[in-house]
């Protein structure tokens, strides 16, 4: 199968095989750096509606946490990499998350999902979006989103958020992304 992200046809994730490996350091101007952590968040998806439900508010406190953490606004952020598994349940959710934190934006988010690539590798799925935002940052660009032939009704219906579900190379405006995996 495959992951089909915020695509109106999309049924369920697509299960993928892989790996993803980063070396983290602390911050020393040398050069070699691919990019900079700046804030990070960990939260527990709270009381659902069942174990695979995802749980707005939990979502949202949790990137709430990690732009605080950062000492970012959401406005700042140009780019998110959703967790996006392709779920006619998950993904309206998580972009309604997305909206409640960037309340009053006036600039489109840029959204992205690596699993529309690669497939939902389970425990190796925040690498997988990990490095997929590494390279854009180092390209100034984010990549569209495979598969992606039509919205789904639910995420361009459920959400007001200014965004740019991308279906094309698009140029980054600015360097800070924000990374979601749940």
């Amino acid at each position: 199968g495959r992951s089909l992200t915020f695509d109106m046809s999309a049924d369920g994730y697509g299960r993928g095989e892989g790996a993803g490996a980063a070396t983290l350091r602390k911050v020393h101007i040398d050069g070699l750096s691919r990019g900079l952590l700046v804030g990070a968040a960990v939260n527990q998806d709270g009381l659902s509606s069942t174990m695979t439900a995802p749980n707005g508010p939990s979502q949202q406190g949790v990137i709430r946490l990690a732009l605080r953490e950062a000492g970012l606004m959401p406005s700042q952020v140009s780019h998110a990499e959703c967790h996006g598994t392709g779920t006619p349940l998950g993904d309206p959710i998580e972009l309604s998350a997305l909206e409640a934190v960037n309340i009053g934006r006036e600039f489109p988010l840029a959204l992205g999902a690596g699993k529309a690539n690669c497939g939902h590798l389970e425990g190796a799925a925040a690498s997988t979006g990990l490095l997929k935002t590494l390279a854009l940052l180092q390209l100034d660009t984010a990549f569209s989103n495979l598969h992606l032939r039509s919205l789904n009704p639910h995420v361009a219906s459920t959400t007001k958020l200014p965004k740019n579900i991308l279906t094309e190379y698009y140029p980054l405006r600015g360097s800070k992304n924000i990374l979601t995996e749940y």
